[in-house]
């Protein structure tokens, strides 16, 4: 059935107005309100581990825990090839994990606009010396390397929530919440990992 087009009278009340743009429809002066995504709003940030050695299976490349406080929803992750490999491909998961890691390697994610809190309030790490508590994988990847100059775009993954409407990865909000980046098997080369995520009071 074809749609109809239609008009609602707003009266606005108590010093109170929505922001609108004035347009004539079908000869009718109408009023069209603008709306803001709440995503758009929202405290963005990326946690950036560059060189990370993958000669070790079963490393934590990078992981990200909540703050105790907010939720985090995670929307792009991108894994890039850094250096020459010696294996044609690498196995990347990604889990939650329901404990931090600990020890070395810590990152500070930072914000996309300086009027939030930067950085991160939640722990952020990489190849961390004491690996969280694994939970349910969410994502998997198989991450083509190369042997050989020049590497290129060819030797990258990257994942964007919501290209389908879908939800992004959502994290609680308490410390013990999180996830994490692993590689299943090794290669005797490195590579970038940037995760890009907001977060909110609400779920």
């Amino acid at each position: 059935m074809a749609a109809t087009e239609s008009l609602v009278g707003i009266t606005p009340g108590s010093g109170q107005y929505l922001h609108a743009a004035a347009r004539a429809v079908a000869s009718t002066s109408t009023e069209e309100q603008f709306v803001v995504p709440a995503e758009g709003t929202l405290p963005t940030y990326t946690a950036i581990a560059r060189g990370v050695r993958v000669n070790t299976a079963n490393s934590h490349l990078l992981f990200v825990q909540g703050d105790g406080t907010n939720y985090v929803r995670l929307r792009r992750l991108k894994i890039r090839q850094a250096n020459i490999a010696t294996a044609s491909t690498l196995d990347i998961r990604v889990l939650r994990t329901s404990t931090a890691g600990g020890g070395t390697g810590a990152i500070s994610a930072r914000a996309f606009d300086t009027a939030d809190t930067t950085p991160y309030a939640g722990t952020v790490q990489s190849l961390p010396s004491t690996k969280g508590t694994e939970g349910a994988e969410l994502l998997s990847f198989r991450l083509g390397l190369t042997a050989s100059n020049p590497i290129t775009s060819a030797n990258q993954e990257e994942w964007i929530a919501g290209r389908h409407n879908e939800k992004p990865i959502i994290v609680g909000n308490a410390t013990t919440d999180g996830f994490c980046v692993k590689n299943i098997g090794s290669s005797a080369t490195e590579v970038d990992v940037e995760a890009e995520f907001t977060t909110s009071s609400y779920l």
